[in-house]
């Protein structure tokens, strides 16, 4: 009997845990933001990397600023959360079809990984797209 009632009382505070603690819609939409953020850093760092002058830097300053403004207006749009209640769900919605790419569980929130791979086939594309570009201006130069 005792078994029993421990089992019911540890089910029981979880599950309390569990409400109490389910992430905002806001945590959602940060942990989003955070997502999108290192890999916008990554890229642009990249790109500094490669600098070699002051304007140079200035204008990556720049390019950093307004990619944070547009990124953090993005994500305020089409990021939300539905409430379960124990868990809740993290969806993006783009051209009103939704897809979940999350979860918040405890406190915390955690992305699909198929994010990881999305974020860095566009920095592939991206990098290939400038250095075709590149390419193209070395060309008409010469």
């Amino acid at each position: 009997m005792k078994t029993k009632h421990l089992v019911v009382l540890t089910i029981s505070i979880l599950v309390i845990l569990a409400i109490v603690t389910n992430p905002s819609p806001e945590r959602h939409k940060e942990a989003f933001k955070n997502k999108i953020y290192q890999y916008l850093h990554e890229s642009l760092s990249e790109k500094l990397s490669n600098t070699k002058t002051m304007q140079d830097e200035s204008i990556f300053a720049l390019e950093m600023l307004v990619g944070n403004t547009i990124y953090e207006t993005l994500v305020d749009n089409v990021v939300s959360s539905e409430n379960y209640i124990l868990f809740s769900l993290t969806q993006v919605s783009i051209a009103g079809e939704s897809k979940i790419i999350g979860y918040g569980l405890f406190g915390n929130v955690y992305l699909d990984r198929s994010l990881d791979k999305a974020f860095e086939q566009f920095l592939n594309e991206n990098k290939q797209f400038k250095d075709k570009g590149k390419q193209k201006q070395k060309r008409t130069n010469t």
